[in-house]
């Protein structure tokens, strides 16, 4: 369990942490002589007072993760010597203290919980209406754990409800993936016409696809690997006609330089998956532009 948010006239952090605490306030005092006006109005969101905040978050979370919490040998901080490895949580936890002085609540942005087979998401997301975000990009991941073999059956309603509470409950996200692939179904997690988090450089800018498996030891190229790779590519295709996206502006998690994962895994061969991308893309939109034959 982590570190819950004080309230105003809760003692806390504890005064060992005040070499950040210094951080994590500078920030804050920054960012309100630059946002002022609107963050102190009534009627601007907390979504986007969030919003506002993410990237002096994310100085100061960097400048925490340096510090990383040398605490003392104390038996009566069990929970700070856990977190010691979570400086982003604990970091986002006292930065909003420091900067609202109040509780700050993630608002959570729904997902849709809908399994596809490829053909009917290709229908599905053509019927998308498009009137504020617009990704750029895709970004493909594997999920790791679980593996193909923690789930011989793909994913399962409850295992999709499962993540939500995981994303909202435990990570404190807004949002996660907008897609999880197994070899049998699409499903649909945030909604495509909203950003998700999937990586922390792309989150804003790209869709984020998780694979099912762990793809530095399952095999993607043969068995239910290589299913998981059909409906991957088919989502791929599917995203890049309807935003109108070159394949080859796809991306792995792994070239997110804010990012140590070493996902989708060594055995998916980014541009070998963009070539099977563009083939599939061929195949279904190729003959749309041809000349009509002169009679």
């Amino acid at each position: 369990m982590g570190i819950p948010l004080r309230e105003r006239t809760a003692r806390w952090p504890p005064a060992h942490c005040s070499p950040f605490i210094a951080i994590a306030r500078a920030a804050a005092r920054q960012l309100r002589h630059q946002t002022s006006a609107a963050l102190n109005h009534p009627h601007i969101s907390l979504c986007c007072r969030n919003e506002a905040w993410q990237q002096p978050m994310f100085l100061a979370t960097r400048h925490f993760s340096l510090y990383q919490f040398k605490l003392p040998d104390r038996p009566d901080l069990p929970v700070l010597r856990r977190e010691r490895a979570r400086p982003a949580r604990i970091a986002t936890e006292i930065f909003s203290n420091a900067f609202f002085g109040e509780k700050v609540m993630v608002e959570w942005k729904g997902i849709v919980g809908t399994a596809y087979t490829a053909d009917e998401f290709d229908s599905y997301a053509h019927a998308l209406r498009w009137s504020g975000w617009r990704p750029a990009f895709i970004v493909v991941h594997n999920t790791a754990v679980p593996t193909l073999a923690q789930r011989p059956n793909g994913f399962t309603k409850q295992h999709i409800l499962n993540l939500e509470g995981f994303y909202r409950d435990q990570q404190h996200w807004k949002a996660g993936p907008h897609l999880f692939i197994d070899d049998r179904q699409i499903w649909v997690f945030t909604p495509l016409t909203m950003s998700g988090v999937h990586s922390p450089s792309y989150n804003k800018t790209a869709l984020g696809f998780e694979m099912l498996g762990d793809y530095d030891r399952d095999e993607f190229n043969s068995g239910r690997g290589l299913r998981v790779q059909r409906n991957a590519v088919a989502a791929v295709a599917t995203m890049s006609a309807v935003l109108g996206l070159d394949p080859d502006t796809m991306k792995v998690h792994k070239e997110d330089p804010l990012t140590t994962h070493a996902c989708p895994g060594r055995t998916v061969v980014k541009n070998k998956f963009i070539e099977k991308v563009k083939e599939l893309l061929a195949e279904r939109h190729g003959g749309e532009h041809l000349d009509p034959v002169s009679s």
